[in-house]
C-alpha cells in the first residue's frame, strides 16, 4: 500500500518521503518501522487520501499524538508530535529492527517440508502400478520363482 512518511532527523528537521507499506512495516534505506497498531494521519491529494505516518530516526513505532492538548493553553504552539521515547535511545532503534526482521539463522538448520503436490503423488502412482506389473510380468515369464 502506498504511504507517505514524515520522518524527523533531528527535533526540527524532518523529509517527506514517499513509500510502501509491507506487512505493516515501512522501510526506509536501513531502516525498518513498525506501523501496523497505529492509525495514520490522512494526506488529501487529489482524488484520493493517502495514509501519512510520521516517524523519528530512532524509535521504531511512529507518533501517537501529534497534537497534545494542554489544559488553559491561550498561546498556539508549534506543532510537535510525541514519541514515546523523547529524550531516551530506545533499545531497538530501526537499524536493528530491520536487521532483526531479516535474520534467518535457522533458516539453514530447520528444513520446512512443504506440502505435496498433485504431481508428486501421480508420479508415486504411475510407479507403483508399473511396479506392479514389472512383477506379474517377471512371475507369468517364470523368470522369477515364488
Amino acid at each position: 500500500m502506498k504511504a507517505y512518511a514524515l520522518l524527523f532527523d533531528t527535533k526540527r528537521m524532518c523529509k517527506l518521503i514517499k513509500t510502501n507499506v509491507e506487512d505493516g512495516h515501512i522501510f526506509i534505506e536501513d531502516k525498518a518501522f513498525y506501523v501496523d497498531t497505529n492509525e495514520p494521519l490522512y494526506l488529501r491529494k487529489w482524488h484520493s487520501t493517502v495514509p501519512l505516518y510520521i516517524l523519528k530516526w530512532n524509535d521504531i513505532k511512529p507518533s501517537k499524538n501529534i497534537n497534545p492538548e494542554k489544559p488553559n493553553s491561550k498561546v498556539i504552539e508549534r506543532v510537535q508530535p510525541e514519541f514515546e521515547s523523547d529524550e531516551k535511545t530506545p533499545e531497538i532503534i530501526p537499524e536493528l529492527y530491520r536487521k532483526l526482521i531479516g535474520l534467518k539463522i535457522l533458516g539453514n538448520m530447520i528444513k520446512v517440508r512443504k506440502k505435496p503436490e498433485f504431481l508428486e503423488f501421480l508420479y508415486i502412482g504411475i510407479g507403483l502400478v508399473v511396479g506392479v506389473l514389472l512383477m506379474y510380468a517377471l512371475l507369468y515369464f517364470k523368470i522369477l520363482h515364488f
